[in-house]
């Protein structure tokens, strides 16, 4: 069997222990940017904030009130989303991951490895790119993501 590192199982360093078993996540795309989570409560959780930081927006509407403070988060993201449906939206679905995987401290450790390899150092190029727009809660922008992304292949020498 063939790792996603291109090695064969078996010849990973000790302690790189790989999982067969497939993970859910939650993805949060609102307006263009996408953010990836564990669990969806705590997706939700964070796009109920997003509506709190913004209910501003919405409270010259007639039946809003002043605070969203009053209202559960999914009435008040419901509330919001509902005056602001022409200019925001936001979507939330759950997707599986299958095949060999790592857990995020064993891919952090491997991409930060050293691995004396020209692909090995590309990696670890987009991974400290990646990581130059990581925001203070550990998201990485979607839209981010993508410059960096292009940039990083049109310096490999793709045509992007």
């Amino acid at each position: 069997m063939v790792q996603p590192d291109g090695e064969a199982a078996g010849k990973h360093e000790p302690g790189m222990a790989f999982s067969e078993v497939p993970a859910e996540v939650w993805l949060l795309r609102h307006d263009h940017d996408v953010s990836v989570y564990v669990t969806y409560k705590t997706a939700f959780a964070d796009l109920a904030q997003r509506v709190y930081r913004r209910w501003n927006y919405i409270t010259h509407h007639e039946g809003v009130p002043s605070s969203p403070s009053e209202l559960s988060e999914r009435d008040a993201v419901a509330l919001y989303y509902k005056h602001r449906a022409c200019v925001e939206s936001y979507s939330l679905y759950g997707r599986t991951v299958e095949g060999t995987t790592r857990s995020a401290e064993q891919a952090r450790q491997y991409l930060l490895s050293t691995d004396p390899s020209p692909a090995g150092a590309a990696v670890r190029t987009l991974f400290k790119r990646l990581k130059t727009i990581e925001q203070g809660d550990g998201n990485w922008p979607g839209g981010d993501v993508i410059m960096v992304l292009c940039q990083w292949l049109t310096d490999h020498g793709f045509d992007v």
